[in-house]
């Protein structure tokens, strides 16, 4: 979500995972979540260039 206007912005597209996201962060540039199905993954973006 932008700060400036409240915009929202998809940044990953999970349709179709079962699971939750849980716990993001973000330093300003990077975006950290959990993604927790049966152990859980940490996924990593950074959200200058959307890789």
């Amino acid at each position: 979500m932008s700060p400036e206007d409240g915009t929202v912005q998809a940044m990953t597209d999970l349709v179709g995972r079962q699971g939750q996201v849980s716990k993001p962060a973000t330093d300003g540039r990077f975006l950290f979540f959990f993604w927790r199905e049966n152990l859980g993954d940490i996924w990593v973006m950074d959200v200058v260039t959307e890789e």
